[in-house]
């Protein structure tokens, strides 16, 4: 969540929605990225490598949570 933060994917996010973004983030991270997780976890270190995957994956998200939030309107 720091990472999001950090690198500008939550400012399109409205403050009363960084909850559910929150959830919704490690919801999508736990599913279909669990792999990624456990990279960072065995690696312990957050190099360039991982930075850029993480990058992809939440700009995977991004897409996804912009599709579901439409829905949900």
């Amino acid at each position: 969540m720091i990472f999001a933060g950090t690198n500008g994917f939550l400012d399109p996010i409205p403050i009363e929605g960084v909850g559910n973004y929150e959830q919704e983030m490690y919801r999508f991270f736990d599913t279909r990225k669990a792999a990624l997780l456990r990279t960072l976890a065995d690696k312990k270190q957050f190099d360039d490598a991982l930075k850029a995957e993480f990058t992809a994956a939440l700009k995977e998200f991004a897409d996804v949570y912009a599709v579901a939030k439409k829905a949900a309107a």
